[in-house]
């Protein structure tokens, strides 16, 4: 179980009742705040706030946190749409995210919102292809994304939020599609994944000056998940040898080209891997101990830590505060899996998930009904 901030001495069944009456509160607290417009002008500290999805009533909106007092707003309504997958730029200050009408299979598209203003814009005009997967320059008020026509061909695209223009730096095959790009931690280069027309996928690098190249390439490799190192001088991403195998974590030297498996064990399914922005430490996904749970390690010979153990829990996505001190994750019930996935990969209900917030130590800091968290800093809080 999570380590936590200590409750006091109470006798262990009262204990838990109290436990549970707190929660139930809490939620109730939760819900009266997202159901209600206020709240939406409130501030907090660098690291202090959260932007995330929750699914009520069959409608998917984006919602925001304050972690000092664990307030919840609303920040959409829109029952005639679903938004997905929210990532906030402390340089830029704004939040992008997906949406796409009920009912719809394709043609997602990528919205911008402004925490101080609270005004939402398109991110492009076209209707005629899908957009996803955006990220944003760690130093730039840009973001990079994938776009796939309908029937054409599939790239990565930048996004500039002064101008407005956007620069197509990458094409794919009618067959083939980039997926989760990734910036370096000096803006200027890209990693990401690039999908075959054989279900395969390796990963490419994009840099000024230099055509797109391939990092790495083999017959049966599904690399994917790549993330920088904070020096730029390696990538850790997710590999494996085959669709039917286990997935193990690796960090591939730019310099060399070679690849080192760490972290993982055999039979384990090791993924998910997300570098901390501060120090040379990696948050990742394993069910080494049963459930899926978040673990720690440090440097790649270090021994991983499991931060969670959650037994009748699993875990996933876990992302980074932009101070390295915390990790927003996503958790769900064991039987709230769903099955339509990979072998070794489970995914929750997005309806019966929530998310937490622990600290590097794995206590327990916020946790609330929903999916796709990121952290964010004072403007979102």
């Amino acid at each position: 179980m999570y380590s936590r901030v200590p409750m006091g001495s109470e006798a262990p069944g009262k204990a838990l009742a109290a436990r549970r009456a707190r929660r139930v509160a809490a939620l109730l607290a939760v819900a009266a705040l997202a159901c209600s417009d206020g709240g939406l002008g409130v501030t907090g500290p660098a690291s202090g706030g959260l932007v995330f999805v929750r699914e009520e009533g069959g409608n998917a909106d984006l919602m925001r946190a304050r972690l000092s007092d664990h307030s919840v707003v609303q920040i959409t309504r829109t029952p005639e749409r679903e938004e997905r997958w929210p990532y906030w730029s402390s340089v830029a200050e704004l939040v992008v995210f997906q949406t796409r009408p009920y009912g719809a299979s394709l043609m997602t598209d990528l919205r911008l919102w402004d925490p101080t203003t609270g005004e939402e814009k398109a991110l492009t005009r076209t209707t005629r292809r899908d957009e996803r997967w955006p990220t944003w320059s760690p130093t730039a008020r840009e973001l990079a994304y994938v776009f796939k026509y309908a029937r054409g061909p599939s790239g990565i695209a930048l996004y500039d939020t002064e101008s407005q223009r956007t620069r197509v730096v990458a094409r794919a095959g009618p067959r083939e599609a980039f997926r989760r790009p990734a910036y370096a931690p000096d803006g200027r280069r890209l990693v990401a994944e690039r999908r075959t027309p054989t279900h395969l996928t390796h990963l490419w690098l994009f840099e000024p000056g230099h055509s797109p190249r391939s990092l790495t390439a083999g017959p049966n490799l599904v690399d994917g998940k790549a993330d920088f190192a904070a020096d730029g001088a390696s990538v850790v991403f997710t590999r494996r040898l085959s669709q039917e195998n286990p997935a193990d974590l690796a960090r591939l030297d730019l310099a060399t080209g070679e690849v080192t498996v760490f972290a993982s064990l055999p039979e384990a399914h090791d993924h998910s891997g997300m570098l901390s922005p501060v120090r040379d430490e990696l948050g990742f996904v394993s069910d080494r101990d049963g459930s899926m749970d978040v673990f720690l390690v440090g440097p790649p010979e270090g021994v991983p830590r499991n931060l969670t153990r959650t037994p009748d829990l699993h875990e996933g996505a876990p992302r980074w505060s932009p101070d390295g001190e915390r990790l927003a994750i996503l958790q769900w019930a064991t039987e709230a899996s769903r099955t339509d996935t990979s072998p070794g990969e489970i995914r929750p209900d997005p309806a019966r998930s929530r998310i937490a917030v622990i600290d590097r130590s794995g206590t327990l800091l916020f946790e609330t009904p929903g999916t796709m968290a990121e952290i964010s800093t004072s403007r979102t809080s």
